[in-house]
């Protein structure tokens, strides 16, 4: 009562000119208003003053989204467009030129080129209506078996990398060394995370990497990274090296020692030094071998240099 009191007070004391004029516009408002019924005058005078502004931000904020949309589809368009040249100019040079070394860089080209856009393709395709195997670096690697070997290597490892969290895995501590036999570093790791792995590899090869000095983790990590183009790399370990265990490439079965010899050269082109082979005799366990990188007993340092094609490798 005492606002009602305030304002007819305020009014009071208004001059007559300025009641005038408020009666005046009043008188206007409601000779307008006189054919509404109670309800629409509500609507009038305090919803639609309410809600206008409203919808008219909606429809700014939809014709911005609209906008934006177009923008990203027309992007996505020219990245296509691009990837479209590229590509013929990469097969144009793989038909045509008979020198072996060409040709392979040509294929590395187009794998640096997958890697390096993988994530942009996905989210570019949604925009374009198109799925993985439609974009023209995909049509151009279908081509070639060893590429699409490739490509899928690389695909396997990305999967790992979303799904196989490093904090997740029990980590190896020491080298399964028993009674002078060494075994499988799988006896060592958590069964969940090796089957989820062998799930997502599906019989790809995988090369288990482990390390014995924890500061030389990122240069590990270089290596890997190197071979995942060739290989399905699981997270790397760190493992003490009580057993005195040096440079060391340890596979299961007879039939594997060529793969064995093949990752030996890779990692000698990598590293600049030799790795020893070993089968530790586990027949049941299949597509995976283990390299063992001591950073200990190591008589020189362990470079890291981009890997070349080895021409026997298949």
């Amino acid at each position: 009562m005492a606002n009602k009191n305030t304002s007819i007070d305020g009014i009071d004391k208004l001059p007559k000119e300025e009641l005038d004029r408020i009666k005046l516009l009043t008188d206007i408002k409601n000779a307008q208003d006189s054919e509404l019924s109670g309800f629409e005058k509500f609507m009038k005078r305090r919803i639609v003053p309410f809600f206008l502004p409203l919808a008219t931000l909606s429809v700014t904020i939809l014709f911005f989204y609209i906008n934006y949309s177009d923008s990203q589809k027309s992007k996505a368009t020219e990245r296509y467009n691009s990837e479209l040249e590229l590509v013929k100019m990469v097969w144009d040079d793989m038909k045509t030129n008979q020198e072996p070394d060409l040709k392979e860089k040509a294929k590395k080209f187009l794998i640096k080129m997958y890697r390096a856009n993988s994530n942009t393709y996905k989210t570019d395709n949604i925009l374009l209506g198109i799925n993985e195997k439609q974009r023209p670096i995909s049509i151009m690697i279908q081509m070639d078996s060893n590429l699409v070997k490739t490509i899928k290597t690389i695909n396997t490892n990305e999967l790992i990398k979303q799904e196989i969290h490093v904090k997740d895995i029990k980590k190896v501590t020491l080298d399964p060394v028993t009674d002078g036999k060494t075994v499988s570093v799988l006896s060592k790791k958590d069964n969940i995370i090796t089957n989820r792995i062998n799930v997502l590899s599906r019989g790809q090869l995988k090369i288990y990497i482990q390390y014995d000095k924890k500061e030389e983790e990122g240069k590990v990590n270089g290596f890997a990274n190197q071979l995942k183009e060739y290989y399905v790399i699981p997270p790397i370990d760190f493992v003490e090296n009580k057993s005195n265990y040096g440079n060391e490439i340890r596979y299961y079965r007879q039939n594997d020692k060529e793969m064995a010899n093949e990752l030996a050269g890779r990692l000698q082109q990598i590293t600049g030094i030799p790795f020893k082979l070993m089968n530790i005799n586990q027949p049941n366990i299949y597509n995976t071998i283990e390299v063992w990188f001591s950073f200990k007993n190591q008589r020189r340092a362990i470079s890291e240099q981009p890997i070349e094609q080895i021409t026997s490798a298949k």
